[in-house]
C-alpha cells in the first residue's frame, strides 16, 4: 500500500485497512494520542510532524499499535481512541505554534462517531523549505525562542541533524538572503518582498489547493512585510486578508485593504460558511462583516448560508443589524461551546482589543 491508497482508506473511515502495513519512510503510528496537556508529548508532536515535512511528507496515524516483525515495525491493532477525547482543533493549533514555519497538514478522523483513529497528513512540502522546533534543552513546555533544531525522517525513524549539517545549511542560506539584520534584503528590498507574497500567493491559487485553507497563507512575519508595498491585484489583497484572518494578525489593516473590492463579502462569506478553517478563522472574519455597510452585510449572510457550516442564526441577525455588541456576545457564547475559559478570554481580548498593544484585530 502506498501513500495515496493510505490516504484513501482513512478517508473513507475504514482504519483497519492499514493493519498489515509496515512503519516507513512516508508513515508512522503510535498506540495513543498525544497528551496535549504533557509539555513533552507536544514536543514530541512537533518533531514528529517537522520530521516528515523535511523528509518530504507522510502520514502520522494515532491508534493503531505495531509489532516487530522481521526487523520492521507493522501496524498491527487498532486500540480504539475514544473520540470525545480527541480536539483536532488544539492539534492543528500546536502544529502551527511549534513547527516553524507551520507545514501544511491535514489533521483528521477516520472510523466511527464513537471509536477510530486520528491522522496527520503532512503534504509533501517545497523543496527548498527547512522546518525547525525549538531544541530539546531547559525546561519542557517552556520553548526557547533563541534555539533551533531540525528533526528529520529517515526510514522508519526520526533523528536530528548534526550541528556541521546544520551550519551547512545556514550558510547556504546566507549566501541568498544575507544575515539577518545586518544585510537581510527581505526587510529592505521591495523587489524582494513582492517577489516573496507573490510567490506565496500562486501557490495557495493555484488550481487544486483549496484556495479558503487559509493555513496555506502568509506568515505573520511576511504579513508585516507586505505592509511595506503596495498591492494593486485585488485577489493579492484578499489573500492578505485571508492570513490576517488566520494568523490573527494585522486584521484592521488588510481589512481597510480590502474595503473597497467588489468581492470582499463573497469572500469573507465563504470563510465563515466552510469547515476547511477549522472554529475560530469563521467567527474572525464574522466580527469582520459586522464592521462593513449594510449592503455587503447582506451579501455576507447570504454567501455564508450556502456553504457547509450553518451560520448561527442570533450571529447572522447580529451581522445583518450592524449590531458589534450582539456580535460580540455571541462570538463569545459560541467560543465558550468549543473551548476552555482561558483560550476564550485570550480570543475575545484580542478580537476586541483597540490599543493595548497586543496586535488587535478590530
Amino acid at each position: 500500500m502506498d501513500r495515496e491508497a493510505a490516504r484513501a482508506v482513512l478517508d473513507a473511515h475504514n482504519p483497519a485497512a492499514l493493519l498489515g502495513v509496515c512503519e516507513g519512510q512516508w508513515l508512522d503510528a503510535k498506540s495513543h494520542v498525544y497528551n496535549m496537556k504533557d509539555p513533552r508529548a507536544v514536543e514530541e508532536l512537533a518533531k514528529d510532524v517537522a520530521a516528515f515535512a523535511n523528509g518530504g511528507g507522510g502520514l502520522l496515524v494515532l491508534g493503531i499499535s505495531t509489532r516487530k516483525e522481521h526487523e520492521e515495525e507493522v501496524l498491527h491493532d487498532l486500540t480504539g481512541i475514544d473520540r470525545s477525547t480527541v480536539d483536532l482543533d488544539q492539534l492543528r493549533k500546536l502544529i502551527r505554534e511549534r513547527v516553524t514555519p507551520p507545514p501544511h497538514v491535514t489533521v483528521g478522523w477516520s472510523g466511527s462517531a464513537v471509536s477510530g483513529v486520528v491522522f496527520i497528513d503532512i503534504v509533501t512540502p517545497e523543496p527548498d523549505c527547512v522546518y525547525v522546533v525549538a531544541a530539546p534543552v531547559g525546561k519542557p513546555g517552556q520553548p526557547r525562542n533563541d534555539t533551533a533544531a531540525v528533526p528529520l525522517r529517515q526510514a522508519d525513524g526520526t533523528h536530528w541533524l548534526l550541528r556541521p549539517e546544520i551550519q551547512r545549511l545556514l550558510t547556504a542560506g546566507r549566501t541568498v538572503v544575507g544575515m539577518p539584520g545586518v544585510d537581510d534584503p527581505l526587510r529592505s528590498d521591495r523587489a524582494y518582498i513582492e517577489r516573496t507574497i507573490k510567490n506565496r500567493f500562486h501557490k495557495w491559487n493555484e488550481p487544486g489547493s483549496g484556495r479558503h485553507r487559509l493555513m496555506r497563507g502568509c506568515t505573520r512575519d511576511e504579513l508585516g512585510l507586505a505592509e511595506r508595498a503596495s498591492w494593486e491585484d485585488e485577489d493579492l489583497r484578499l489573500f492578505l486578508l485571508g492570513s490576517a484572518i488566520q494568523q490573527r494578525y494585522m486584521l484592521r489593516y488588510w481589512l481597510d485593504a480590502c474595503r473597497s473590492i467588489p468581492r470582499l463579502p463573497d469572500f469573507l462569506g465563504k470563510i465563515m460558511s466552510t469547515v476547511l478553517n477549522g472554529r475560530r478563522p469563521p467567527l474572525r472574519a464574522s466580527w469582520c462583516a459586522v464592521q462593513l455597510p449594510k449592503e455587503q452585510r447582506e451579501v455576507i449572510v447570504a454567501t455564508a448560508g450556502d456553504g457547509d457550516r450553518a451560520l448561527e442564526e442570533e450571529l447572522a441577525s447580529a451581522i445583518l443589524d450592524g449590531d458589534t455588541e450582539k456580535a460580540k456576545v455571541e462570538i463569545e457564547r459560541i467560543l465558550r461551546a468549543q473551548f476552555g475559559q482561558a483560550e476564550v478570554v485570550f480570543e475575545m481580548r484580542e478580537l476586541t482589543a483597540s490599543d493595548d498593544g497586543d496586535f488587535p484585530l478590530l
